[in-house]
């Protein structure tokens, strides 16, 4: 007799391993928090045995952990506060303002157990958050146990928190040696975005990134004026002109790309980058056009991002894939552009291997660890089902998630969070919705 952990048992098993395979009645081995195997339900009890035997009946399916590959996570705290606006007039006339009064290491410490709340509800287990005190952040995520890859933004011009970009690198490299062996928690580098950012800023970054072999994440072509003003400024789009400085390595993670040219798209084959794309606030903002499905037919590695919570308006994965299925078949007149299996793929195999992480995590393969989430399919809205995958991409629901492991440790069970408690991060919430209103009143 075999024993383990833990054993999940589900309707379906959807790997996203290498063939899409979907194990039907089976169930899922967990020891030592890695993914040790799968066993017929038949076997469960006879052939092997475990601590805990989850039985999750005829109507779950289990799936790899969500990679939200780009959020601001404590942005979750301005959630609703500007919108209906283009993206330059949101950031530099409501969030810019806003975050100079209120962000401190007390507000990114809230905002993120809040939007940790919000993605393992949702059936995220991973995340890659860019924003402000990444030492505050980290602390945060081990405490909550998921996966993350964090970063600190840094700009070539002051803000409130950073006078200069180099106290930023230095919270990232010191929270960098403390975390290096870390299980679940990497630190990457984040330059703003090309109209935030200097030659001298970004081969810092690029000689840090080499040292260490740390990620590069920043957000290139986000809004519809950005390539052209910079094609204006320095005689070549952002990418081609990164690629003359010397900059672009496999390092590189490009978020948003919504404006991409056959030029850029060569510089990424010819680099490996990955694209980030966020479709639900690109769309929003009215940000332009990524052109995913393009981009996965030249074997580009495209992930899946919400984006923050202040411009989306929601961390939901799944509504993410909808989101890129639908935009992509209306844009290209193609309904077979971006179908529900790439999608799935997007949000979870592809983050993964956008994060490094491609060998732990974003498919159920045994050796891989144990970052899962399970969804019933058996409510009303889901009903009847006959494809498991397009059922959950074009019919499914972030509610219907019901349990979510991370490393084989359980986050949520039966939809109740078991490290983080609701009630205290309402609180919180609430605390700074008041002052936040209360500082705008103060401006009348």
């Amino acid at each position: 007799m075999q024993h383990v952990d833990t054993i999940i048992k589900a309707r379906w098993i959807l790997t996203v391993n290498p063939q899409d395979q979907i194990l039907t009645d089976h169930a899922l081995l967990i020891q030592a928090g890695k993914i040790s195997g799968f066993v017929p339900h038949q076997a469960v009890g006879q052939t092997v045995n475990a601590k805990e035997i989850i039985d999750l009946g005829e109507t779950h399916a289990l799936l790899p952990g969500f990679v939200n590959a780009h959020t601001h996570g404590a942005m979750n705290l301005l959630r609703g506060l500007a919108d209906d606006l283009s993206l330059l007039d949101w950031l530099q006339n409501y969030i810019w303002p806003t975050e100079a009064q209120v962000v401190s290491p007390e507000f990114v410490r809230d905002g993120l157990l809040h939007a940790c709340a919000e993605m393992l509800r949702g059936g995220t287990t991973c995340f890659n958050d860019n924003y402000f005190f990444v030492g505050e952040a980290a602390q945060v995520v081990a405490e909550v146990g998921m996966r993350a890859v964090l970063s600190e933004a840094f700009f070539v011009f002051p803000v409130p928190w950073s006078q200069h970009y180099e106290e930023g690198i230095q919270r990232s490299l010191d929270t960098y040696q403390t975390l290096k062996n870390h299980a679940l928690i990497n630190i990457a580098l984040a330059p703003h975005a090309p109209y935030s950012t200097d030659e001298q800023l970004l081969r810092r970054i690029k000689t840090l990134s080499e040292q260490h072999q740390m990620l590069i994440h920043m957000h290139m072509h986000e809004g519809r004026s950005e390539v052209p003003d910079y094609q204006a400024k320095f005689g070549a789009r952002p990418l081609a002109h990164y690629d003359a400085l010397g900059l672009l390595s496999n390092q590189w993670l490009n978020v948003h790309m919504c404006d991409c040219s056959l030029e850029d798209m060569e510089l990424l084959k010819k680099y490996q980058m990955s694209v980030i794309h966020c479709p639900e606030s690109n769309m929003k903002l009215a940000s332009g056009y990524c052109p995913a499905d393009a981009l996965i037919k030249a074997g580009i590695n495209v992930a899946l991002g919400t984006d923050g919570a202040a411009s989306n308006n929601d961390l939901d994965m799944i509504g993410e894939m909808r989101s890129a299925c639908f935009l992509a078949k209306a844009h290209t007149g193609n309904p077979i552009a971006i179908s529900a299996n790439d999608a799935l793929r997007m949000a979870t195999i592809n983050g993964a291997k956008a994060l490094k992480l491609d060998t732990r995590i974003g498919s159920l393969e045994v050796g891989k660890d144990a970052d899962i989430s399970a969804i019933d399919l058996s409510s009303i809205e889901t009903e009847p089902l006959y494809h498991p995958i397009p059922q959950i991409v074009y019919a499914g629901s972030r509610k219907d998630i019901s349990h979510v492991w991370v490393k084989g440790k359980i986050l949520l069970r039966d939809k109740q969070l078991t490290s983080i408690n609701l009630a205290e991060v309402k609180q919180k919430i609430r605390h700074w919705h008041n002052k936040i209103l209360q500082l705008a009143a103060n401006k009348q």
